[in-house]
């Protein structure tokens, strides 16, 4: 999860191929969804699906493979979970996804940081994922990028729920814990679901609470070392008609809270623990959010250990 405020403005076209069916989505051991990526016809590359990246990002591994892709631009600052680092910036000539290739496209050389670990080439931003809909069904492993839903996923889905878009291209939906409603970042590309310090006192918590317990340290994609966070779980997080009970969730002030305008307002950041039994479909476009009917598991069951 990244954000970028972009000094540069560049023009990127997207030639847009037939409708293609759904594609195989890998689903890392902690979540994170992947899908396959073409770098300047090379490829195709692992990229984490990340809709609270404002930008598609190039990682290390990737960088190693192909050392000349891109043409460099500038350096910029980039503000991630675990707080910010400047990086490099490229375009890239071409970024094909689903059959639909985007040229002349700002991406970003991230340095070496947590999330090497995990593997992957690269991750997918906002910058490609906003103009469409994004499906992602966890359980059957498929997703896609389309121009609307499918008729037959729309008439399984609860009632849509209404999103703002924000100025990265980010789908921000009200949520309602404990009684209180409060503004999400719907952010595929976090494994795990993070209340900020003024939601968390809304729902009765401090940090010197003994019934929370110590969460570890968030980190980000270019960050070592973040922000230590508390956890808990609460009886329950609404999104409009669907409910998830038992919710396991983290809590710490991330520096991204502050980039997306919520330092000191109640915010959360809702990631793919809250989907991983479902399918599910942000219509960028249209403003809204689809979600698959059951209701959602209990988050012992998401969530894990």
């Amino acid at each position: 999860m990244n954000r970028i405020a972009l000094l540069i403005t560049l023009a990127a076209t997207t030639f847009a191929a037939p409708a293609l069916a759904e594609e195989p989505l890998e689903v890392l051991s902690n979540g994170l969804p992947i899908g396959e990526v073409m770098i300047e016809e090379h490829g195709p590359y692992r990229f984490i699906v990340d809709t609270g990246a404002s930008n598609t990002n190039i990682l290390p591994q990737l960088r190693s493979a192909l050392p000349d892709v891109g043409e460099p631009v500038s350096s910029q600052s980039l503000e991630g979970a675990g707080g910010a680092a400047q990086v490099e910036a490229v375009k890239l000539s071409s970024v094909t996804v689903q059959g639909r290739t985007h040229t002349d496209m700002l991406a970003f050389l991230l340095p070496p940081g947590p999330v090497d670990a995990l593997e992957v080439d690269g991750v997918l931003g906002a910058d490609i994922l906003s103009q469409y809909v994004l499906e992602i069904d966890v359980p059957n492993r498929t997703w896609s990028l389309a121009e609307r839903p499918s008729s037959a996923f729309e008439a399984r889905t609860i009632a849509p729920i209404p999103i703002h878009i924000d100025e990265a291209g980010a789908p921000i939906v009200t949520v309602a814990i404990g009684g209180w409603s409060m503004s999400a970042l719907v952010d595929t590309g976090a494994r795990g679901t993070v209340l900020n310090w003024a939601a968390a006192r809304l729902l009765g918590f401090a940090p010197e609470d003994p019934a929370l317990a110590t969460a570890g340290a968030a980190k980000g994609a270019t960050v070592q070392s973040g922000t230590l966070l508390k956890s808990t779980i609460v009886p329950e997080v609404r999104i409009g008609d669907c409910s998830w009970t038992n919710a396991k969730v983290r809590i710490g002030d991330l520096p991204i809270f502050q980039v997306i305008g919520f330092a000191d307002t109640p915010a959360l950041i809702l990631g793919m623990d809250a989907f991983a039994d479902r399918r599910f479909a942000i219509d960028h476009p249209r403003k809204h959010i689809l979600i698959a009917h059951p209701q959602m598991q209990d988050a012992a069951e998401l969530a894990g250990p």
